[in-house]
């Protein structure tokens, strides 16, 4: 299954980036909407780790990666997810996050698009 199996652009193309124009004009919002969380889901279904990673956000649990080997977590949001996901942060940025433990073996792993060269602050 290629990483990008059952995403629709469409979608994730606009919700990706109707918060960069937003983030632009210095007015965000919309960041729970039904597009944010619809292109999450899928985003993180289609998520490939070579070590366990359970990605808590604010409804609930997702699990990806291999069954075996100590699992690492990142509590954050479907909004947040959103932009790493797709490139919007920078490796600092996703490295500071909130994570059980250290991140390194999955950071080069949830970028689907990116990372950012530098920090983006929305």
């Amino acid at each position: 299954m290629a990483e990008t199996d059952g995403l629709e652009p469409p979608v994730g193309d606009i919700a990706c980036h109707e918060h960069d124009v937003r983030a632009a004009l210095g007015r965000p919002g919309a960041r729970d909407s039904a597009a944010v969380w619809y292109s999450f889901q899928r985003l993180l279904t289609n998520l490939r780790t070579p070590v366990p990673l359970c990605v808590t956000v604010e409804d609930g649990t997702y699990r990806c990666g291999p069954d075996a080997g100590a699992e690492i977590g990142l509590r954050t949001t479907r909004f947040e997810a959103l932009r790493w996901r797709t490139g919007r942060r920078s490796r600092t940025q996703l490295a500071s996050m909130e994570w059980s433990d250290d991140p390194a073996p999955v950071l080069e792993h949830l970028y689907m698009f990116g990372p950012a060269d530098s920090d983006i602050v929305e």
